[in-house]
C-alpha cells in the first residue's frame, strides 16, 4: 500500500510554541484529515531526564526537535514540516478566504491592562485569513490548550473542508 503523506505545522509566537497540527494528506493532494496536538501534551523530549511539556522540545532543540519529539509522539514520521508565526499563518489561510466557522466558544484575548476582550464571538461565521490566524494564536494568561482545542478543531476542520477545491 502507498503511504500516506504526512505533514507537521508548527505554531510560533516568538519562542513560544502556541499550535501543532498534524495534517494525513489525501492522495490526490487536496484536503485530508487534520489533527491539533495540544503544545502542554507530556511526551518524552530529548534533553529532558523526565516526560515534559511537548513544546519544551522547541526551547531545547529548536525546530527540528520539536519535529523529532512530536513524531516520537505520534509514532509517525512527516513528508512535510512548516514552522510559521502568525503572519505565515494568516498567509497559509488566504487562498481558503472566507472560512466558514462554527465556533464552539468565543475567541477571546487579554487587553495589556488585564481586562479580557472577545476578539471573535462563538457561533456560525466567516472568517478572513487573518482572524483564521488569530484563532489559533490568541491566548489569554495561564489558559491551556485544552480550552482552546474546541475552537481550533472547529477551525481546522473547515479549514481541510475547504481546501479539496484550492
Amino acid at each position: 500500500p502507498a503511504e500516506t503523506p504526512g505533514a507537521l505545522l508548527v505554531a510560533v509566537d516568538g519562542t513560544e510554541v502556541v499550535g501543532l497540527t498534524a495534517f494525513a494528506l489525501a492522495p490526490s493532494g487536496a484536503g485530508g484529515t487534520a489533527g491539533v496536538v495540544p503544545a502542554g501534551s507530556i511526551a518524552t523530549v530529548d534533553g529532558f531526564d523526565r516526560p515534559t511539556r511537548l513544546a519544551a522540545a522547541y526551547t531545547q532543540a529548536g525546530f527540528d526537535g520539536q519535529v523529532t519529539a512530536t513524531e516520537g509522539l505520534l509514532g509517525v514520521t512527516f513528508s512535510v514540516t512548516e514552522e510559521v508565526d502568525e503572519a505565515g499563518m494568516q498567509a497559509l489561510f488566504e487562498p481558503l478566504e472566507p472560512i466558514p466557522v462554527d465556533l464552539p466558544e468565543p475567541v477571546v484575548r487579554t487587553a495589556p491592562d488585564g481586562t479580557v476582550l472577545m476578539q471573535l464571538p462563538a457561533g456560525p461565521q466567516e472568517l478572513t485569513a487573518a482572524q483564521a490566524a488569530a484563532v489559533l494564536f490568541t491566548r489569554v494568561p495561564n489558559e491551556t490548550e485544552y480550552v482552546r482545542l474546541p475552537d481550533q478543531l472547529e477551525h481546522w476542520t473547515s479549514a481541510v473542508e475547504g481546501s479539496h477545491g484550492v
